[in-house]
């Protein structure tokens, strides 16, 4: 799958729309919240998305997951393992 780009849909926060599955990047100064995480087999596109608001991946202080089916949620367990420090 190809990285998409975010959309700017209010001040630092960032739409993204990636067949099936979206999420939504909140930035706020260095820090970056990701919404929902989509496939496990796209946090590569997760991370671009990233890269292409101007943060690195390594920013990202809080996930927040919302109640949605274990195929909208199911990347958090690969983001997790390699960036994201979860925070329930």
């Amino acid at each position: 799958m190809s990285e998409r780009e975010p959309e700017e849909v209010a001040d630092g926060v960032f739409f993204v729309s990636s067949g099936p599955v979206n999420w939504t990047l909140l930035v706020d100064g260095d820090a970056v919240t990701v919404v929902d995480t989509g496939f496990p087999a796209q946090f590569t596109e997760v991370e671009g998305s990233i890269r292409a608001v101007g943060r690195d991946p390594r920013a990202i202080a809080t996930v927040l997951i919302t109640p949605m089916p274990t195929w909208i949620t199911s990347g958090a367990r690969s983001s997790s393992a390699r960036t994201m420090a979860l925070r329930c």
